[in-house]
């Protein structure tokens, strides 16, 4: 009679170990390729770009303090959209006119629609577009 004899348990075990280092592996240098191409621009080129340093949102409105990252100074009315912890628009505003050249910071306000959808105590996202499609955003809790 023949006998029937599979692989012994150690040298499985050393097979999977072995092909779950070689995923490992791959996968970590596809997600590194993917981040680096991600990253990577030259922020001398940028032209407009801003930030948030700042946000003060409440039931009435929001009062943002904007940086100009980039390159290009940066001018016109700033569009402000208010998202809740599910991604889902709640209130959107404009600020008045915004001049900011390469590095200044502005202070901006804007009154929110509709103005009963902020509810204090909760954390929304707000994100704020410049006239050149130059966008930030920030998570902030309301309140009165």
């Amino acid at each position: 009679m023949l006998k029937k004899r599979g692989v012994s348990p150690i040298v499985a075990t050393l097979l999977l170990v072995l092909i779950a280092i070689a995923a490992a592996a791959v996968l970590y240098v596809w997600v590194n390729s993917l981040s680096s191409s991600a990253t990577q621009y030259n922020s001398g080129n940028v032209g407009v770009a801003i930030s948030i340093d700042a946000a003060d949102l409440s039931t009435s409105g929001v009062t943002l303090y904007i940086r100009n990252v980039g390159s290009s100074n940066m001018n016109g009315v700033l569009s402000v959209y208010v998202y809740d912890q599910n991604g889902t628009l709640v209130a959107s505003g404009q600020t008045g006119s915004v001049s900011l050249t390469t590095g200044q910071v502005q202070q901006a306000s804007a009154s929110l629609t509709p103005s009963n959808s902020i509810v204090p105590g909760k954390v929304y996202t707000i994100k704020v577009m410049a006239p050149s499609g130059a966008s930030a955003v920030t998570s902030t809790t309301a309140h009165q």
